[in-house]
């Protein structure tokens, strides 16, 4: 259990770190947001 606590907190320093370089870089954020998209709609597109 110490194991999956370790884990679990250690990725939760590196999404609260993504998350306020995001909010101090306006661009970056529009950059992800694209990506975003772009991730969704090349989801939705057939498998070949």
């Amino acid at each position: 259990m110490a194991i999956l606590g370790t884990i679990a907190l250690i990725a939760l320093v590196i999404l609260s770190i993504m998350v306020l370089r995001v909010k101090s870089d306006p661009m970056e954020k529009k950059s992800v947001r694209k990506y975003l998209a772009e991730s969704k709609q090349s989801d939705k597109s057939p498998k070949l």
